[in-house]
């Protein structure tokens, strides 16, 4: 039966991979691109729709942003039309997803499942995964109201199941090499390496003990460090350049999360043997953000405390607060348009301080709407003339944004053993649709694609 590894890895930019490779930097995905055809996707999408939680969507169901109708993260289970692993495991292939962003099933769950860390909406699947995602999730998500706080026994539970399922010593060595490192006070941002290694150990040990047809693998380290670093990587189009001190550290954090990634590749080669097409794709990728560069760049600020913020605007309870990306979070209330005009109430300095808007599944989505650099003794007014200051309700994210969404999204698909000599890879560079994925991976299984997938699969 045919077997398919999805490496889902988030904003891999073309450019850069081809960069890098090119200065013997990334052997692993040297290997795949080599044996692979070589595509770049077109989300056919831009502006507000130019997102990850929404082209990985289209990724997963080969329909475009306006088709499948989700729009922010943690929204996927609202989708009505079955994705790849629906159809997948329809056709009798075991089904393995691990971390794919805002995924839903149609019907009872079949195969294993390892959500996302922002999900609220989708649980582990079995249960067993709980205590590896309840860690993940903690360690992503950032001061969830309501969320059960971790404790010992948690990291004990944790520490327990990755020893059952597939730590390797690689994993711990790199685990113990990055505590060390941090004892310095610096390279914290390179712990986004250990979670991935740790997360792949996990999905080899599943891919290896079930053997399913469909087996997704998600990182995210790579958009996480282009958003925060483009700027070190590379400051020449920049006005707001680092400092000569900062770039000992972070000029080439890009780079290694890259070359973490690439390790990953070569693994996953290893894994796949001759046996199991592989298929690569980032959904869309990154470019520099000089949006800000004329106010000293962008900035986010995030909330200390849920709850606190809340309560000073004046949102009646009860509610739950889950936090997104950057400086987004999601509000769930009995009341969201009373919630949505207390939120926008927010002043400081004559300007509103929080962005909100309730969306087509009854949350809130909500977030710091200052990106300038406030003065955290900023006076805010809340819609009673109550006051706070700024610093007391956000606090600043530890870097400038430097890298923005771009459309041009990696897609590489390798065939069972590899493109050979007597039989060469397509050359680089041809576009095709974003929505070609999801009929080529069913393509590779052996699947009837569904009607609903109207884009030509490219196998």
């Amino acid at each position: 039966m045919p077997r398919v590894i999805l490496l889902e890895f988030n904003e891999l930019t073309p450019h850069l991979l081809s960069r890098f490779i090119d200065a013997g930097h990334l052997p692993g995905f040297q290997a795949l691109r080599d044996t692979s055809d070589v595509y770049t996707t077109d989300p056919e999408a831009s502006g507000v729709d130019l997102e990850p939680w929404i082209q990985w969507v289209t990724v997963h169901t080969g329909l475009g942003h306006e088709a499948h109708g989700v729009h922010q993260l943690d929204q996927g289970p609202d989708l009505s039309e079955p994705s790849i692993w629906d159809t997948a495991a329809d056709r009798g292939h075991g089904v393995w997803l691990c971390g794919a962003m805002n995924v839903a099933w149609q019907g009872p769950t079949r195969g294993h499942v390892l959500p996302d860390p922002w999900s609220t909406r989708v649980a582990p699947h079995p249960r067993e995964l709980a205590p590896f995602f309840e860690v993940v999730q903690a360690s992503v998500r950032e001061h969830t109201a309501g969320a059960k706080p971790l404790g010992k026994a948690d990291y004990a539970r944790f520490a327990l199941f990755l020893a059952r399922h597939g730590l390797s010593r690689r994993s711990v060595e790199t685990a113990i090499r990055q505590l060390l490192r941090e004892r310095t006070g610096r390279y914290g941002w390179q712990r986004v390496a250990v979670l991935d290694r740790l997360q792949w150990d996990v999905f080899r040990w599943y891919h290896q003990r079930e053997k399913p047809g469909l087996s997704v693998l998600f990182a995210n380290s790579v958009a996480h460090l282009q958003h925060r670093f483009w700027r070190n990587m590379d400051p020449g189009p920049f006005s707001v350049k680092p400092s000569a001190t900062e770039q000992i550290e972070l000029a080439d954090a890009v780079l290694f999360g890259y070359q973490s990634l690439d390790r990953i590749v070569t693994d996953t080669l290893e894994l796949a043997g001759d046996d199991t097409a592989v298929v690569m794709c980032g959904a869309l990728s990154q470019q520099p953000c000089l949006d800000y560069e004329g106010t000293g760049g962008k900035r986010f600020y995030r909330p200390h405390d849920f709850d606190a913020l809340l309560d000073f605007a004046g949102v009646p309870g009860p509610f739950t607060v889950a936090p997104v990306m950057s400086e987004q979070f999601h509000v769930r209330t009995g009341d969201p348009e009373l919630a949505t005009e207390r939120l926008r109430a927010l002043v400081g300095d004559g300007r509103p301080v929080v962005f909100a808007q309730v969306e087509d599944d009854g949350d809130v989505m909500a977030g710091c709407g200052r990106y300038d650099q406030v003065d955290p003794s900023m006076v805010v007014r809340n819609q009673g003339g109550a006051e706070a200051r700024f610093g007391d309700l956000f606090y600043a994210a530890d870097s400038l944004k430097s890298g923005k969404h771009h459309p041009d999204g990696v897609f590489w698909v390798r065939p069972p053993g590899g493109r050979r000599s007597g039989n060469p890879r397509r050359s680089t560079g041809e576009r095709v649709s974003l929505r070609s994925i999801a009929p080529t991976v069913l393509r590779l299984l052996d699947c009837e694609v569904p009607a609903h997938m109207q884009a030509a699969p490219v196998v």
